[in-house]
């Protein structure tokens, strides 16, 4: 089972933020943007009177339907059920990372069309990914990047993201939005931020798979939070093997943090004595002559 690094919303908070900002804001469409990846083998959603409109319905993607991000149209004219599908949708999506909400002029099928040339991005390399937007992981590293966040947000009035800490996120649009159907190309400085976001969410899944119980004295954002800064120490002293960047993680885990925040951790990391010998004993020795064993 795949391992979420997200801590989950206060539902009866978050429906009654959500209901009445969308309400208050008149002569705008809203929408659920629901990354339907996250129910592959699982409970698929069902919202009754709404069956949404599959983002990936032309060409090659056409046959990821399934797994397709979906584009739900809030019935903004009726509260009652306005509340309803809104408590379907958070119940559905609670602790998973596929939920956010867009405003929009544009009818459904419009926005569809408008970014159906944002599915998928082509590197430097000519390699091509899927864009995955509808992932609230992703969402926040795609708007700070400018080329692709003017063209994915240009026909939206407002863009709400559930953050890692179960928080509503209200994402600043673009400055000058652009319209444009050509396929999206990014470089490879873009390339590696977004990598870069994922690896996280890798080693938090490597860690549920391997580490449970290192997980489970604390919430996913909380784990987000000590990974985060496992991580970003490794770049920092320029340890970059997964293997050794996977064992400072779980003893990160194991002393709740606190071995990151230990003076003689940096310099350790930075000299890199253990050789041969393997990160991970000599980590453990490390752990036991400053106290964290």
């Amino acid at each position: 089972m795949t391992y979420y690094a997200v801590r989950p919303h206060d539902l009866p908070a978050l429906l009654a933020d959500l209901a009445r900002q969308i309400v208050n804001a008149s002569g705008e469409k809203w929408y659920a943007l629901v990354d339907t990846a996250f129910d592959h083998e699982g409970k698929a959603l069902r919202v009754t009177g709404n069956e949404g409109l599959a983002l990936y319905s032309q060409g090659q993607l056409a046959a990821l339907s399934g797994v397709s991000p979906v584009l739900y149209a809030l019935p903004t004219g009726n509260s009652d059920q306005l509340q309803h599908q809104l408590s379907r949708l958070l119940h559905h999506c609670q602790a998973r990372p596929m939920l956010s909400f867009i405003g929009s002029k544009l009818p459904a099928s419009d926005l569809r069309v408008s970014w159906q040339s944002l599915l998928e991005v082509e590197t430097e390399d000519q390699e091509r990914y899927l864009l995955r937007f509808a992932d609230t992981r992703v969402l926040p590293t795609l708007a700070s990047q400018e080329k692709i966040w003017k063209r994915l947000a240009a026909n939206a009035t407002a863009w709400w993201s559930i953050e890692r800490d179960g928080k509503l996120r209200d994402l600043p649009l673009p400055l000058l939005p652009e319209q444009n159907n050509d396929p999206l190309k990014i470089d490879n400085y873009c390339l590696a931020k977004l990598l870069r976001a994922g690896e996280v969410d890798a080693m938090a899944d490597y860690m549920g798979n391997y580490f449970p119980e290192l997980l489970a004295v604390r919430d996913g954002y909380a784990n987000y939070e000590i990974l985060e800064q496992v991580l970003t120490l490794c770049s920092e002293q320029s340890v970059f093997g997964t293997t050794d960047q996977y064992a400072l993680g779980v003893a990160a885990l194991f002393t709740d943090g606190r071995l990151l925040n230990a003076p003689e951790i940096s310099t350790w990391l930075s000299e890199k004595t253990w050789g041969e010998k393997g990160i991970e004993d000599a980590l453990a020795e490390f752990m036991e002559d400053k106290g964290f064993s």
